[in-house]
């Protein structure tokens, strides 16, 4: 007999009470699971129904809240159970239908209540919650053990990517070639023909060391008995950059169509000493050193090993020179300094160092920095007066422009007949002969390179260039290790040549022990995400070789590129409202015409747009380009 109804909170279903025992106790839902008071309504008087009482509990198979009806669709409803998805997936059906949901247990007493223990009811010892606790466990057990070999094999992962310890990478940098380095491709030297013109800017040929025709070879670990020295053999390890990384100032991502402003950087505190004396360091003794031949890079490594001074390559002036990073060179000595090894080493190639700020910079030899006078051949891109003054003005507005006129100028240019005189440094001499070039390459001339490397004058960008070995992925991953150790490690996996300016790194109090980061992704991405942090940038040099700088050096520098955009033209007198639009869509603070040092000139000739600006703004430019050849016309 039915005494009277509740209402489940959770499913909303209408519970019958057929036992006045249930009265007061806190019962599960049939339906849902959900706990339930049975609390009879307020008009309800006990003594109504004829049904006799008696305890509800596990063994009574009569249901307390359920109508015959809803009975059987709970027990229909629980009829496909795993126990039966055997036959049910053979096609066939379960051969004993589960008996109805049994009672749950009810709530344990309350604390301090006297019980007895617990024990399993008819629900608990069924076969059927038997199988599924037996599933349930193996289940477990089968999770568990799939965990467990996940991370074994992480774990192995992770181990077999970990670059060496420090005593290993000790060992590579003082001559041990096991583990390789990327290989160098040798320049291609234009054949030299004979010319009838007046002698043009002629760069000092690269001289080799005695007996060093072909490509380099694997050297033997050098022999050197090093004097000891005062101090701590290796440079005390430096906290990473102090400055907090909260909001970190992104770098300009040139492969963004999006981006069109140069990003504000602001001006870091005041960094931290360079932990190493470098004088004293160049002024250690080595009573002898034998390196019959080997790589520049290599040699620099070995050397800084050893003496623990950092050493930053002018990679402008070893372009200028034409030497590479692999450009073999000879070194033999007996008590000598580290500076004079490194002095002497140097000298075959015309290059020497200098200490700027307390850094060993390796750059042109005194000779190459004095001021001289060359005549630059130019009859074919400038056929009459008017023409060659209009090319000279375009050399002083592109290069150096701030030398050429002001109280002490350091350069000056001639007139003269098909060519221009120009007095100045050796740098400036190969930055005219490069645009001149390129100039000539860009009108279809015939080129006249006779001494460098014909990828000197490539039109397209660097950064172009480059797209395959940054696009490539990077399998390393560095939590807080020493951005020296860092770097070594790129170079030895990717195809990449990455070269640190010290000097740079040094005025922004990075250090070769700073502490870094490095995450294993797409290269461009790994290694920009990592110099985010340090708040730190990346210079693409050539198609194989990039720079890790300062953000205040990659911004101080300036580049001169070549674009075509007569396709985007309707006709040369359209240029100029195209070069004012870029001007105000790309970077517009950064040009001359908004107080920055940035320009532009057409050139119809060529239907080229020669441009002076930053890398960053250089990369912006190109992305641009490529978004109007797409827009409709």
């Amino acid at each position: 007999m039915t005494l009277f109804s509740v209402e489940c909170i959770t499913c909303r279903r209408r519970l019958k009470v057929n036992h006045a025992d249930a009265i007061g106790q806190i019962l599960a839902c049939p339906g849902c699971g959900s706990m339930v008071e049975i609390a009879p309504p307020p008009d309800w008087q006990a003594g109504t129904g004829d049904t006799p009482a008696g305890s509800v509990g596990a063994g009574d198979q009569t249901q307390w809240a359920e109508s015959e009806a809803e009975q059987g669709e709970i027990a229909a409803g629980q009829a496909e159970t795993v126990d039966d998805f055997d036959s049910l997936l053979a096609g066939g059906t379960p051969d004993d239908p589960l008996p109805p949901p049994l009672l749950r247990p009810t709530a344990p007493p309350l604390e301090g209540a006297a019980s007895e223990p617990p024990s399993p009811n008819a629900a608990w010892a069924s076969p059927v919650e038997q199988q599924w606790r037996k599933r349930i466990l193996l289940g477990g057990c089968a999770v568990g053990l799939l965990a467990l070999v996940t991370g074994l094999a992480i774990f192995a992962f992770s181990e077999g990517d970990d670059p060496p310890k420090e005593s290993q990478t000790s060992a590579e940098q003082n001559g041990d070639s096991s583990q390789g380095e990327p290989e160098a491709s040798p320049a291609a030297t234009a054949e030299k023909k004979p010319d009838d013109h007046p002698t043009e800017f002629d760069p000092p040929a690269p001289v080799d060391p005695p007996n060093t025709i072909g490509p380099p070879s694997p050297v033997d670990p050098p022999e050197v008995t090093p004097m000891p020295t005062e101090g701590p053999a290796e440079p005390p390890p430096v906290n990473p950059d102090p400055r907090p990384d909260e909001n970190p100032v992104e770098p300009p991502d040139p492969s963004s169509p999006n981006e069109t402003e140069e990003p504000v950087i602001e001006s870091p505190p005041t960094p931290p000493a360079n932990p190493i004396d470098v004088e004293a360091r160049l002024a250690d003794k080595i009573p002898q050193i034998n390196l019959p031949r080997i790589g520049l890079r290599e040699f620099l490594e070995f050397l800084t090993d050893l003496s623990t001074v950092s050493i930053t390559l002018d990679l402008d002036a070893l372009a200028e020179l034409r030497v590479d990073l692999d450009t073999p060179l000879s070194v033999a000595a007996s008590d000598s300094t580290v500076g004079d090894v490194l002095r002497k080493a140097l000298a075959p190639l015309k290059l020497d160092y200098v200490l700027r700020g307390g850094q060993v910079v390796v750059t042109h030899a005194a000779a190459n920095r004095r001021p001289r006078t060359v005549p630059h051949f130019v009859g074919d891109l400038a056929t009459d007066p008017a023409s060659r003054r209009a090319l000279a003005e375009l050399l002083k507005k592109m290069i150096e422009p701030q030398s050429w006129d002001g109280e002490k100028p350091t350069g000056t240019i001639v007139i003269g007949d098909e060519q221009l005189t120009v007095t100045h440094s050796f740098s400036t001499h190969y930055k005219i002969l490069r645009l001149l070039e390129r100039l000539r390459i860009a009108r279809r001339l015939q080129p006249r390179n006779k001494y460098y490397d014909a990828r000197a004058f490539e039109l397209t960008t660097p950064m172009t260039r480059a797209t395959d070995r940054l696009d490539a992925p990077l399998p390393a991953n560095f939590h807080q290790r020493p951005l020296r150790e860092i770097v070594a490690y790129v170079n030895r996996k990717s195809e990449l040549q990455i070269v640190v300016d010290w000097h740079a790194l040094g005025k922004v109090g990075v250090w070769p022990d700073t502490l870094a980061k490095l995450r294993a992704q797409q290269t461009l991405a790994a290694l920009g995400e990592m110099l985010t942090r340090l708040r730190l940038a990346l210079r693409v040099v050539d198609e194989r070789t990039v720079q890790i700088t300062s953000m205040a050096a990659l911004r101080s520098r300036y580049d001169v590129q070549l674009y075509r955009i007569d396709d985007l033209l309707p006709g040369a007198e359209a240029a100029a409202p195209l070069i004012e639009n870029i001007k105000g869509r790309v970077a517009p603070q950064t040009w001359q015409s908004a107080g920055g040092s940035g320009t532009m000139h057409y050139d119809p000739k060529s239907g080229y747009l020669i441009v002076r600006q930053t890398q960053g703004v250089q990369n912006l430019l190109e992305t641009t380009f490529q978004g109007l050849r797409k827009e409709p016309r």
